[in-house]
């Protein structure tokens, strides 16, 4: 929240990666008569892909905080993603399952949420490309 003597400054930054141009917004907020006594606060804004976003909320259909990071551009997106990749299938789902198909359905569901990951890491300005 921005009281009476903050001081806001929005930024509007471009910033390129190899051969794409990404659209950062930054936001910073300055509050308290001297410089001394200010606090900042700096919010990293990414504009990811259609594609991206749409592969969010196809993964994570019921997680709507990861669809409003993803919208936002939020850079915390990427923290969440990989947090709720699990990595394997768990022995209760083998030893529970029915059938095969099950078992495959759920290891696919986990290859496509590590894919919107590593999606995601692809479209972070941060990343060091070489």
């Amino acid at each position: 929240m921005v009281s009476p003597q903050s001081h806001v400054i929005i930024a509007n930054v471009m910033y390129k990666v190899g051969s794409q141009h990404l659209n950062l917004a930054i936001r910073i907020e300055f509050c308290g008569l001297h410089f001394a006594q200010c606090y900042s606060l700096l919010n990293l804004r990414i504009m990811y892909t259609d594609k991206l976003i749409k592969e969010v909320k196809e993964c994570f259909p019921d997680y709507l905080k990861m669809h409003e990071l993803a919208e936002t551009g939020n850079v915390w997106l990427g923290r969440y993603l990989d947090d709720n990749s699990d990595g394997s299938v768990s022995l209760d789902t083998i030893l529970t399952a029915s059938n095969l198909q099950e078992i495959q359905d759920k290891a696919r569901a986990i290859k496509r949420k590590r894919n919107c990951y590593n999606m995601w890491c692809n479209e972070d300005p941060r990343r060091k490309r070489f």
